[in-house]
């Protein structure tokens, strides 16, 4: 019995202080980025627990309820790969998603990440993440009709329900060009002329 009211008591307290979009365990103390280890995640990390450019080792030891790895093209010599997650988003007014949460490498080094909620969840969602968002990063502003913030080195883009798909929000680096592999820096080189003696 007591074990039982410890738990009932323990798991509410636990659970208030996680972060709205970002809930879960604290991360890693190794993780504590420069603002310091009582700033909100939001502010201590680009992407839930993660940083840009930390390696997948190190983004797969920070999701709490772990992380599944796939290379592109089934091998690690691209250096390209994504890890799939599930994640339990909460928002102000007891509200709660289970989400998936999709994490994108190049080189071997995280440049973006998603969350893509489940097509079930009402379109009207959409008011309560903007209000999250904009409560963390201010007003958004639209990009192609859709609502964007940047903080930092970070775009985040909210896109609406559709007939095909859920609620989604993607978090990007700014200094990676989106939809380029790291072996298309190859392609960047200038061409070369070989001429014959």
């Amino acid at each position: 019995m007591r074990i039982l009211m410890l738990v009932l008591f323990a798991i509410p307290a636990a659970c208030s202080s996680g972060s709205p979009v970002a809930a879960g365990p604290e991360p890693p103390l190794q993780r504590q980025a420069e603002a310091g280890p009582d700033a909100p995640y939001h502010r201590q990390f680009d992407f839930r627990f993660s940083n840009w450019g930390d390696a997948e080792a190190t983004v797969a030891a920070n999701e709490p309820g772990g992380l599944e790895l796939s290379h592109v093209g089934g091998g690690k010599a691209t250096k390209d790969s994504f890890g799939i997650a599930t994640a339990v988003l909460k928002f102000t007014g007891g509200i709660s998603d289970t989400v998936t949460v999709y994490y994108e490498f190049r080189g071997g080094v995280l440049v973006a990440g998603s969350y893509f909620f489940d097509h079930s969840v009402p379109a009207s969602r959409m008011d309560t993440i903007r209000a999250e968002l904009a409560r963390r990063y201010g007003a958004f502003t639209l990009v192609n009709g859709y609502a964007t913030w940047t903080p930092g080195v970070t775009v985040i883009t909210v896109f609406p329900h559709d007939t095909e798909s859920g609620i989604s929000i993607s978090y990007r680096d700014t200094r990676v060009p989106a939809g380029r592999a790291a072996e298309d820096d190859y392609n960047d080189l200038p061409p070369r002329v070989v001429v014959g003696e």
